[in-house]
């Protein structure tokens, strides 16, 4: 396998329990549960505090990776350094 994939980010630090964080990251940033539904095991996706599905575990990781970097920018969109528009009146 020669191509990255967000897979590399995550460790099991415990049986069935991922946690996904970034080189630059203090603090994981999500985590993926491993479940037992009656669909068959699943993935239950977690950004924050906020589940955000379920899915296999590489799709877990996938949707993880997505969901954090459109959290990353939402936090840059903006004016920058956060300067507001002035209005002529």
């Amino acid at each position: 396998m020669s191509d990255w994939h967000p897979i590399f980010y995550t460790s099991e630090r415990a049986p069935g329990v991922w946690t996904m964080e970034t080189p630059s990251d203090d603090v994981p940033f999500g985590r993926i549960e491993l479940r037992r539904t009656t669909a068959g095991p699943r993935c239950k996706v977690i950004l924050g505090r906020e589940v955000m599905g379920w899915a296999s575990l590489q799709l877990a990781c996938e949707r993880l990776s997505v969901g954090r970097l459109e959290q990353l920018q939402a936090g840059w969109n903006g004016p920058p350094n956060g300067r507001r528009a002035l209005r002529s009146v």
